[in-house]
């Protein structure tokens, strides 16, 4: 099976990263065979990766991850590792939120060992345990204590005659977010609407003179 899907690796492996702007997801590949496990990651490989993932010296073998560089994967997969999986390669589907493996993957395997099915990884993830359940409510929590804190603040500083603007609340509320115990980062930019119109317009911090203010029309997420 050639994993693609870059919360399916960090998932698998339980490993996390900041390759990705606004997502807690290394930029790699993996490549999982009956007999090994390969793991093709873009940029440094620390230690404590390695130890996490028993990578010393483990050449074909399911005990640990062999560590590779990101572009192997495809030399792999057109070569002695690919054509030795006695069956087919499983390569993920595009169904739901994901786009399936890339033509570049799919290309790289040979038509005739090519299965393309939904990947079992995305429908196990999808099984949230107690603890996984757990941390999802108390990162709610988190996010509603913060929420409520700024809102607070808000009301009254406009009650007081303070000017707000979209930069200002946003700002604002970041560090409400980020005062929380194990938080990461935001999952994505602020954004902004008008008039209830559909709100994914990212914040353009560098026009503070186009900024609205708050209580003039505008809302932000």
């Amino acid at each position: 099976m050639v994993v693609t899907a870059l919360d399916e690796i960090a998932w698998l492996f339980n490993i996390r990263g900041q390759d990705i702007p606004y997502s807690p997801v290394v930029r790699a590949y993996a490549f999982i065979t009956q007999s090994s496990i390969n793991l093709y990651i873009s940029g440094e490989v620390s230690q404590a990766l390695m130890a996490h993932l028993n990578s010393g010296g483990c050449e074909g073998s399911k005990e640990c991850v062999t560590i590779k560089e990101y572009k192997e994967v495809f030399s792999d997969l057109m070569g002695d590792p690919g054509q030795s999986v006695e069956k087919k390669i499983l390569l993920g589907k595009p169904w739901a939120y994901t786009g399936g493996a890339s033509f570049a993957i799919y290309k790289a395997v040979k038509e005739e060992k090519r299965l393309l099915e939904l990947s079992p990884i995305m429908l196990r993830k999808a099984q949230k345990n107690d603890m996984e359940i757990k941390g999802m409510e108390n990162a709610n929590i988190k996010d509603a204590v913060a929420l409520i804190a700024f809102a607070a603040e808000l009301e009254k500083g406009m009650a007081d005659g303070e000017e707000w603007d979209e930069l200002k609340a946003s700002q604002r509320l970041l560090e409400y977010r980020s005062n929380q115990n194990l938080f990461k980062g935001p999952s994505f930019k602020t954004n902004r609407s008008l008039r209830a119109s559909w709100c994914h317009h990212p914040l353009q911090t560098n026009y503070r003179d186009q900024l609205l203010r708050i209580g003039t029309d505008s809302s932000s997420s």
